[in-house]
Formats: C-alpha cells, sequence, structure tokens
C-alpha cells in the first residue's frame, strides 16, 4: 500500500493501473518460482538421502561379511574400491573407540569433521545421516552405520560421504529454466494486461475525459455513448444523465433569471403603491377633521329643519356620503390608534363560534369546509370588536387563499409557553401557505400576497390590535398544507365565560 500512496500524482493512470495489476502478477510468479525451487530442492536433497541411505545398507552389510574374517587393517583396498560407487565420494572407518583406521583419499580432509558423528554412531541404536560443510564451503552428506556381527560385538563405524555440488548444480539449472520461464510468463501476461487495459477502460476513460473539459469550457451539448453495458458504461451514461441535468438547471436558472427581473419590477412598483398607501393615510388624516365639520354642520341644518325637499335631499345625501368617508377615513386610521377600546371578559370559544358561523354563507360559495374545535373557559381580558374584527380577518383570508375549494380549521385552547399559562387560537388552511421569505413582512403595512385584490392593511392592522391585548401572532406551516395564523393572548384572572 505505501508503494501505491507514494505514486506521484502526475503518474498517467495507464502506469498506476499497470502497476496496480502486473506488481500482484509479478510477486505471484516470483512466489511460484520460489516455491516451485523448494519442491525441486527438497526432492533432490530427499533423493540423494534415500540413494546414500540405500547405499550405506549394502556397503555395512558387505563390511560386516568381510569383517567375520579379517579384520579393520585389511579392509584398505575395499574401501578403495567401493569409493568408486556411483555418487560416492568416498569411506572412512573408525574402530570401536572412535578412532579413524582407514580412509579413501578424496574425503581425508573430511575425517576431523566426520569423528564426532562416528563416535556418536558408537551409541546410537541405528545407523543416521548428517550434512557436514567442508572449509571450502560445500555441503557433503554422510551416512554413518556401525559395523558389528549378528548380535556380536560393536566393531566399528563406517562413514559414507557424498559431495552435494551436483545437487547444487542442477539446482542452478533449474533455477535457471524457472527464471526464464517466469519472465517470458510475466511478459506475455503484461502485454495480455496492458493491451485488455488499454482498449477496456483507458480508452473510454480517455474519451470521458475530453467530454468534461469540454463540458468546463461551457459545452453542454455533448452526447456521451460508449456503447458499454459495464462499470465504464454505467459512468458514461451517469456523465450523459448529468449533463441533460446541467442542461435542464441551465434552462431553470434563465427562467429563474428571467422571473427575478419580473419580481424586481413588480417590487419597484410595489414600494411605489407603498408610498401611495402612506400618502393616503396622511391625506385621510387631514381630511378627517374638515369633514367632521361638513358633517356637523349637515346634520345641524337637517335638524334645524328645511322646508324644501329638494334642499332636505341634498342635506342628506351630503349626510350620507360623509358618513361613507369618515368610515373609510376610520379604516385607513385604524392602524396608527394606539388606544384600546373598552375590556370585558371574552370567551374565545363562542367569539370563534360566532364569527364562522357569520361567514357560512361565503364558505358555502367557494366550497370551503370549516371546522371550530374550541376548549371550555378560554377567556381573555379585552375589546371583543377587537378581537372580533382579528379573527375576522384571519379567516377571510384562509377563505380568500382557497378560491377553489379547501378546508379551513379553527382552534381555542389554553397553552403553557415558557411556564407562563396562555389563551390561543389559530386558523390552519389547505392554501398555498406563506413562504418563508415572506413570513416577516405579512405584518408589514401595505404588504400583500394578493396583488391588486388586497390593501395590506388586514394583517397589519390585527398585528397591532393583538398587540395591544399584549399578545402575539405569528404564521407557520399547516398540517392542512397551507398556512397557520396563531394568536396567543394572556389569560383573563377570571375564569368565566363571556358573552356569546
Amino acid at each position: 500500500m505505501n508503494l501505491f500512496r507514494s505514486l506521484s500524482p502526475s503518474r498517467s493512470l495507464t502506469a498506476q493501473v499497470a502497476l496496480v495489476l502486473l506488481v500482484p502478477i509479478i510477486l505471484l510468479l516470483a512466489l511460484h518460482g520460489w516455491i516451485r525451487l523448494e519442491m525441486r530442492r527438497a526432492d533432490l536433497h530427499g533423493t540423494a538421502v534415500r540413494s546414500l541411505n540405500n547405499l550405506g545398507s549394502v556397503v555395512g552389510a558387505s563390511l560386516n561379511a568381510f569383517l567375520d574374517e579379517r579384520g579393520l587393517d585389511a579392509l584398505g583396498d575395499l574401501t578403495d574400491d567401493l569409493s568408486g560407487a556411483e555418487q560416492l565420494s568416498g569411506l572412512l572407518v573408525y574402530d570401536d573407540h572412535g578412532r579413524l583406521v582407514q580412509r579413501s583419499a578424496p574425503v581425508a580432509a573430511l575425517a576431523p569433521l566426520v569423528a564426532p558423528l562416528a563416535r556418536a554412531a558408537l551409541v546410537a541404536p541405528r545407523p543416521f545421516t548428517r550434512v557436514v560443510t567442508a572449509r571450502d564451503g560445500v555441503d557433503h552428506l554422510v551416512r554413518v552405520v556401525p559395523l558389528r556381527a549378528d548380535r556380536g560385538p560393536l566393531r566399528g563405524v563406517v562413514a559414507l560421504v557424498r559431495d552435494l555440488s551436483s545437487v547444487d548444480d542442477r539446482l542452478a539449472q533449474f533455477t535457471r529454466e524457472i527464471t526464464a520461464l517466469g519472465l517470458a510468463l510475466g511478459a506475455i501476461l503484461s502485454a495480455i494486461t496492458l493491451g485488455g487495459l488499454q482498449r477496456a477502460v483507458i480508452q473510454p476513460i480517455k474519451a470521458l475525459a475530453g467530454h468534461a473539459e469540454r463540458v468546463a469550457a461551457g459545452s453542454l451539448d455533448e452526447v456521451v455513448d460508449v456503447g458499454r453495458r459495464d462499470e465504464v458504461g454505467r459512468l458514461a451514461l451517469a456523465f450523459d444523465r448529468m449533463l441533460r441535468s446541467l442542461r435542464a438547471t441551465r434552462r431553470d436558472l434563465e427562467a429563474q433569471h428571467e422571473a427575478t427581473r419580473a419580481l424586481e419590477r413588480r417590487l419597484q412598483h410595489a414600494q411605489r403603491l407603498a408610498l401611495i398607501g402612506q400618502l393616503s393615510a396622511t391625506v385621510a388624516h387631514q381630511v378627517g377633521s374638515p369633514l367632521n365639520v361638513v358633517l356637523g354642520r349637515a346634520r345641524y341644518a337637517i335638524q334645524q329643519g328645511v322646508h324644501e325637499p329638494r334642499v332636505e335631499r341634498h342635506l342628506r345625501e351630503i349626510e350620507a356620503g360623509a358618513v361613507q368617508i369618515s368610515l373609510v377615513i376610520e379604516s385607513l386610521l385604524s392602524h396608527a390608534r394606539r388606544v384600546r377600546g373598552r375590556t370585558e371578559p371574552v370567551d374565545l370559544g363562542a367569539l370563534a363560534r360566532s364569527t364562522t358561523r357569520f361567514l357560512e354563507a361565503e364558505c358555502e360559495a367557494q366550497g370551503v369546509r370549516m371546522t371550530v374545535e374550541a376548549a371550555d373557559g378560554v377567556v381573555v381580558e379585552g375589546s371583543r370588536p377587537e378581537l372580533e374584527q382579528v379573527m375576522l380577518n384571519l379567516l377571510v383570508n384562509a377563505i380568500q387563499a382557497q378560491p377553489a375549494g379547501g378546508a379551513i380549521a379553527v382552534q381555542v385552547r389554553a397553552a403553557v409557553v415558557d411556564d407562563q399559562t396562555l389563551s390561543e387560537f389559530s386558523v390552519d388552511d389547505a392554501g398555498p401557505g406563506v413562504p418563508e421569505a415572506q413570513r416577516s413582512r405579512v405584518f408589514e403595512a401595505f404588504y400583500t400576497t394578493k396583488a391588486a385584490e388586497g390593501t395590506g392593511l388586514g394583517l397589519s392592522i390585527s398585528d397591532e390590535m393583538v398587540r395591544r391585548h399584549g399578545g402575539s401572532i405569528r404564521v407557520e406551516d399547516s398540517p392542512l398544507g397551507g398556512a397557520r395564523f396563531v394568536v396567543r393572548l394572556p389569560r383573563s384572572g377570571r375564569e368565566e365565560k363571556g358573552a356569546p
């Protein structure tokens, strides 16, 4: 793993994948060669040991038969004759005290190394084989065989020596052969691997890289198809899907940009309307005083009596027009009021039921289903007309948000917030809801989401009235899918129901 992590980031993908694939192949070939070499070594060594052991049995039997008639001193010629046996380097003969009595010339130098083995054989129950290394570094195989007559005393020990250099030569030859075979096989596997890798992975990835570079340059009209059904084909298919998604996203962004420009134009228009609305409120305030004078004079004239019917009719028309203008002015100025009217205990549940009954006909006309869930004893101290106007504004807004039919749910209950018991009523609708970005502005004066159909004063006036009662109003998502307006008010100290 350290080898792969140390690769330069600039190294090509071909080189990296080739290393990842070829290094294990080379390691496996090397491991296979080493295992074959060790097996061959063990096989040659085992063959040499078995051959020497068999030869030792024959030589031991021959020497025992010879010693039945003669002594160890007469073994000189026989020792030389036996040393010429195939794969046998020479013999060393020791007496029953471990002293060397006969030796073959080729192995005379090994006598000091074999002597400890001969002494060990004097007390060993059976023959054994050992490997000794001469001073020149050559290994020799030694078979030590005790010499004794049948059930007789020990006569001595004979050591048969075999030179293992021939085994090493054969191992060296085998090593060269298996190395050449491994190199040839490695070259063939490498060529096959690199060729397949080039066709199966590198060329398709180069094609994908070319597409990616052109996309990075701004061209989203690329068509990616490598004609494959494997992982590379799946990658190309995913890349093609990404391009289609990018093209769709670009079209959406262009549409959103156009919508943003249109929104900016609408906001500029809304700002102008807001300015006109503020000026209208100022003008209405200034007109209110002289209008009261006109209304008062008209009523005074009517009370004094007018003898001509035509003049009386004109005065009546002046009175009616002034009253209508006063109502309009009152609506414009209600948002600026800061003084709460006469207060009384108001049962929110009873108020909700009476207000919804007032709107039943309009709900039926628009196909809106309205339900009321009101707990008993939820009483607040406040102005009944103002609270009724707040509830009416919220219900009317909910109906208008569902012109094609829907549902409205009104709930009145007690709520515990920060260890404080409050009275709460909420209005849920199944309309489009209020987007998160607009919730902070829906209570601003002259801000409306109804375009030309609304004045933007209803929620602003409702918010002001709720604040005058010491409460709060907020908008959130509704379980019905639309908007939920929640009004929380301080609970009355008197747990009694107000007049319905």
